[in-house]
Order: structure tokens, then C-alpha cells, then sequence
């Protein structure tokens, strides 16, 4: 298996990514809805520094991401 660099695409289109910091997970949970809320709203503003949108969708994007 060839090491691929970080951006880089696999032969299946998956972007090789890594680690960046300490995680926000403090544990395992089963499903998104167990993850305190506090823990969701870390994890969204964290997306939010990598991601970018026009304001007028930023109640669509945060209901799509709270799914």
C-alpha cells in the first residue's frame, strides 16, 4: 500500500486525512444523540472553521448537522 499524502486522494476518491489536536470525544457513544450537547456545538464550531456558506443557509446547515 502506497502512503499517500494529506488532500490526497485514494484510488476509491477518499481524502487522507489526520489527527489535528486533541479530540472532543471524551468517550464512545452509540448514536449522535447521546453526544451532550455541549460536545455537538464544540464539534459544529470546529466544522464551521474549515467550512465556509452563505449566511442565508445557516439554519439548514446547523439542522442538517445536528441530524
Amino acid at each position: 500500500m502506497s502512503t499517500l499524502a494529506l488532500g490526497q486522494k485514494d484510488r476509491l476518491g477518499r481524502v487522507m486525512i489526520e489527527p489535528d489536536g486533541p479530540s472532543l470525544y471524551t468517550q464512545a457513544y452509540h448514536s449522535w444523540t447521546e453526544i451532550p450537547n455541549s460536545i455537538c456545538q464544540a464539534i459544529f464550531n470546529n466544522f464551521k472553521t474549515m467550512c465556509t456558506w452563505e449566511s442565508r443557509y445557516n439554519l439548514v446547515i446547523g439542522t442538517t448537522f445536528e441530524k
